[in-house]
């Protein structure tokens, strides 16, 4: 439960009433004020009240439970968005990848679906409290071959020596940035699987990576049902890989 205020001058009252709430919501595992002092359209303001001893949530995707945080970014949909972390980990292992980069990581979806098929896995993230979320979710599951940064993703890119097999990116519906498809571009990655919520902003980003990527499949998730959106993943594999397979 999270209450989204525009100052804090009903904190006391609420924290006066919660443990009677909480008493009588036994299921309610996570309870925040979030302070949103502006008078306009943001969905929250930056500083997060706690006030529950857990910082976390849990969110059950397949046979994972993902700890979600507060600000956390989420699928909509838990059981489509199991399809598609499952439908990315069997790509992964049918093109023998070992290694990953799981950019724009999230809370780690991708990720913990790929640590059974692969040997070591990044995520990376600029969102700190997903970041610590993710943490929390290796911790519990004890997957010591997955790590987790809060970066953005191109400087990531671009001050790593030591480069995986594969990069999954899974941007925001912006699409890649600038820098970040140059990184993609001059990094010699074996297979890049891009998973979009927006066919525009893949068509743009598409056009500058098959300077170096061949296009090998694209499949559609029903994310948003009963609505225009969905969700597409396209599976890329690097033209002098994909020259010397054929």
């Amino acid at each position: 439960i999270r209450f989204i205020l525009r100052s804090k001058e009903s904190l006391d009252r609420i924290k006066k009433q919660l443990p009677l709430f909480l008493e009588r919501c036994e299921n309610v595992d996570l309870f925040s004020v979030n302070i949103q002092p502006k008078h306009a359209a943001i969905l929250e303001g930056d500083e997060e009240i706690i006030l529950t001893k857990q910082n976390y949530f849990k969110n059950t995707v397949g046979d994972i439970q993902l700890n979600l945080a507060v600000k956390s970014f989420s699928q909509v949909s838990s059981q489509i968005a199991a399809k598609l972390y499952l439908y990315v980990a069997q790509v992964l292992k049918s093109n023998n990848i070992q290694t990953l980069f799981d950019l724009y990581c999230g809370v780690g979806g991708f990720s913990f679906f790929a640590e059974k098929v692969v040997t070591k896995c990044v995520g990376v993230e600029i969102s700190k409290e997903a970041i610590q979320a993710a943490t929390e979710t290796k911790r519990e599951r004890q997957s010591n071959h997955l790590e987790f940064f809060s970066a953005d993703a191109g400087e990531f890119l671009s001050k790593e020596s030591i480069l995986p097999d594969a990069v999954v990116v899974n941007p925001p519906r912006n699409g890649l940035n600038q820098k970040a498809i140059e990184l993609l571009l001059q990094n010699p990655f074996k297979l890049l699987i891009y998973s979009s919520c927006n066919p525009e902003t893949l068509k743009r980003d598409h056009l500058e990576l098959e300077k170096e990527y061949q296009l090998i499949s694209l499949k559609p998730f029903d994310l948003f049902m009963m609505t225009e959106h969905f969700e597409v993943v396209a599976v890329y594999q690097r033209k002098a890989f994909f020259a010397a397979s054929k």
